[in-house]
């Protein structure tokens, strides 16, 4: 693995993209793992509920959610932290996409959610993207060779 020299404005751009993420990530992760044991913990429930991955999902893409967004804030494992981040952020993408559509209803037809989660993991996937991208000589599998 060799060591990357960024110059300063990329070293501040992949910190904001980094801090960014880390916050889509990481502020979810209350309502992932205690569901509705939590005030808008339900809200959760109700989105995996609709995907047909509750509880377990929850607790996986929490889990996933969660390594993410701590190794993309630790400078030795930004690499790690942004390709996991983004291949998680992907996952929600898609199924936004292909399964649950951009605004999310229970059962009922109510609005769980609205394009706000959408937009947050479409940013997210993109910012870690970019990050991946920034600090890629990093990662012991990329390294020079790209």
């Amino acid at each position: 693995m060799e060591s990357q020299k960024l110059s300063k404005p990329v070293r501040i751009i992949s910190w904001i993209l980094q801090i960014v993420v880390a916050f889509v990530l990481l502020q979810t992760i209350p309502f992932k793992f205690l569901g509705a044991a939590i005030p808008g913990g339900e809200l959760s429930v109700k989105l995996f509920t609709v995907i047909g991955a509750e509880p377990w999902g929850r607790y996986v893409v929490g889990l996933m959610e969660l390594i993410g967004g701590v190794f993309i804030l630790w400078p030795r494992y930004i690499w790690f932290g942004a390709a996991v981040s983004f291949f998680v952020m992907l996952g929600a993408v898609l199924t936004h996409l292909f399964k649950i559509g951009i605004v999310v209803h229970d059962a009922a037809g109510n609005v769980v959610f609205g394009p706000d989660l959408f937009i947050q993991a479409t940013v997210a996937m993109v910012f870690a993207a970019i990050v991946f991208v920034i600090r890629r000589k990093s990662s012991p599998f990329v390294g020079s060779r790209l």
